[in-house]
């Protein structure tokens, strides 16, 4: 029992910690298209997750775990947060396991684990649905992790799962090393080739990311991604120790630029760490180990900064594997304390964590209430102002969800210009919603499009002109779209549709099958080309197109009808 007592104590409080907040819902990022409105989950089609990016990530294993909750109980939040609960837990006990190994010590151990379980910067990772990825990958990469110095043969299966969970795990290599470090052991080319198998498989699984990456590939310059990764690290090393004021991700509002404060300071900062702890490496060997840990493990966050139009320079959950190395080390002081100082530090601390992270998961009790949090604790951004916006709408207030979006909108979110649109349309202002359609896409045509909400309002108006026998102007607005942003496969469906319904079968064949080769999941695309291929009289090819869209999406409308037609032909 005694030998058993750490682990029972670990899964307690993770479990107690965050239990009474597993029926949260879902929030209104990631969550639908990732989760409960995503065709990849809503049935059971291994191929499917496995043949796809989604949207840019390769992540077939997580998306496998969403299909196996789907089947069993729907699109229920319940089971998702559950599963991410279990999930901490894991990784908790196997964090105990490692740095028992590692520090020979079960005292450190317990309270490495204990502080990676309770600490605030945790909640979001295990509350946000769709953070799943960084879960079950992070559990899989310790269990390899575990199993390697086990030196069990299972440790390279356990790295591949993690790898098929989400890429940024590909460091685990790296890792091994710096535990042979730790464990003394020489570091030759036979150490380093020894590993092959683990960097074979990152290289391997790098190809595939780039691949899904390549629409926001230099997006930004190299001194943008070197002032944020340091502006990053320093930023999160922050907010371990002093973890107030989070955000469940950090938007940058001002300019990437050496003269800013904000990213001046942390280069000093790291200049003079850096300087420090070389002068002393000797002397901080272990400090220097532990931080070693950290920063390999942040390393793959330290390259996804864009997300659509915004910067986020920092998420609390690209910390989740990282904070050991702090942790670890922060244990190890606490054990060379007298008793009477353990027996006030432990508490202190733990208690602590304890109580932030339960004010922290509070937040996440709804969508209103993270946005709301964020924007207290100082982060005001158009795209937080967009969330609060869809939230309040969804929730009923509409004049407040008007204001937030109209406040995005001028900030230079453009898609909240097109919802603010929609909502007038829905109160029958149809003179006001064409104005806020027409200021989305003159905010677009300023930015340029990233994904097709950006070319939301585009496509409005053009269905708009084509209600109004007006097909040369849904044309001109639908060929600006595709200037815009020739990568998004909406443009090209709503083309092909165009042509489709005004006789220009050709043209509308052509715009489709684009869209199909940018989007071989869009159920849209394959929907019309079987229109297209049934005015051809290509029989075959309409219903194989169809029963595509059927296995993309089993509810997709008119389609089984239109299926079942065909087939009785």
């Amino acid at each position: 029992m005694k030998r058993h007592f750490p682990l029972l104590c670990i899964a307690i409080v993770s479990l107690l910690l965050y239990l009474p907040f597993v029926s949260n819902g879902y929030i209104n990022v990631d969550d639908a298209g990732l989760i409960w409105n995503n065709s990849a989950v809503m049935q059971f089609d291994v191929l499917r997750v496995f043949s796809s990016y989604d949207p840019e990530l390769y992540i077939p294993l997580t998306l496998l775990t969403y299909q196996i909750e789907y089947v069993i109980a729907g699109a229920s939040p319940l089971l998702s947060h559950l599963t991410n609960l279990l999930l901490h837990t894991l990784s908790a006990l196997l964090v105990y396991a490692i740095v028992k190994r590692l520090t020979r010590s079960a005292t450190v151990g317990l309270l490495t684990a204990l502080f990676f379980a309770m600490h605030p910067m945790q909640s979001t990772a295990v509350l946000w649905a769709s953070a799943r990825k960084d879960l079950l990958s992070s559990a899989l990469m310790l269990l390899s992790l575990h199993l390697y110095l086990k030196e069990n043969k299972w440790s390279l299966a356990a790295f591949l799962g993690a790898l098929l969970s989400k890429i940024s795990v590909a460091v685990l290599p790296l890792l091994l090393l710096l535990i042979d470090v730790w464990e003394g052991k020489p570091m030759n080319r036979e150490r380093i080739t020894e590993k092959w198998p683990y960097f074979g498989l990152s290289f391997v699984f790098g190809v595939i990311a780039i691949f899904g990456k390549t629409t926001n590939l230099g997006s930004m310059s190299s001194s943008d991604y070197f002032l944020l990764s340091a502006k990053n690290i320093v930023f999160s090393v922050q907010k371990l120790f002093a973890p107030l004021g989070l955000s469940f991700m950090y938007p940058q509002s001002t300019e990437v630029s050496v003269a800013q404060p904000d990213f001046y300071i942390p280069i000093i900062l790291l200049m003079f760490a850096a300087g420090l702890l070389y002068a002393l490496r000797k002397r901080l060997s272990v400090v220097v180990w532990c931080l070693g840990w950290f920063v390999i493990c942040m390393l793959p966050n330290l390259l996804t900064y864009s997300q659509n139009t915004n910067i986020i320079f920092a998420s609390n959950r690209y910390v989740y594997l990282a904070c050991i190395g702090v942790f670890m080390y922060i244990s190890s002081l606490i054990v060379l304390q007298k008793r009477a100082v353990m027996l006030v530090l432990i508490p202190v601390l733990l208690g602590t964590c304890g109580v932030l992270t339960v004010a922290e998961t509070r937040t996440w009790r709804s969508s209103e209430a993270l946005m709301r949090s964020s924007l207290a604790a100082g982060y005001d951004h158009p795209m937080i102002h967009h969330n609060l916006a869809a939230a309040l709408r969804k929730s009923g207030k509409k004049e407040e969800a008007m204001q937030e979006f109209l406040h995005a909108g001028n900030s230079g979110y453009a898609y909240s210009f097109k919802l603010a649109g929609d909502m007038q349309k829905e109160r029958g202002n149809d003179a006001k919603a064409t104005k806020l359609y027409e200021q989305s896409m003159e905010a677009v045509r300023k930015s340029g499009a990233r994904g097709s909400t950006d070319l939301a309002a585009h496509y409005e108006i053009a269905a708009l002109r084509q209600s109004q026998n007006n097909a040369p102007e849904a044309e001109r607005i639908l060929l600006e779209a595709l200037k815009l942003g020739d990568h998004i496969a909406s443009t090209y469906i709503n083309l092909g549709t165009l042509y489709l319904e005004t006789g220009n079968a050709d043209t509308a064949k052509k715009y489709l099958l684009e869209a199909v080769k940018l989007n071989s999941f869009s159920a849209g695309a394959w929907y019309h080309l079987a229109f297209v291929y049934a005015q051809e009289m290509q029989h075959d090819k309409a219903v194989k197109a169809l029963k595509r869209v059927l296995r993309i999406d089993p509810y997709y409308n008119g389609a089984a009808a239109n299926l079942e037609q065909l087939e009785n032909l």
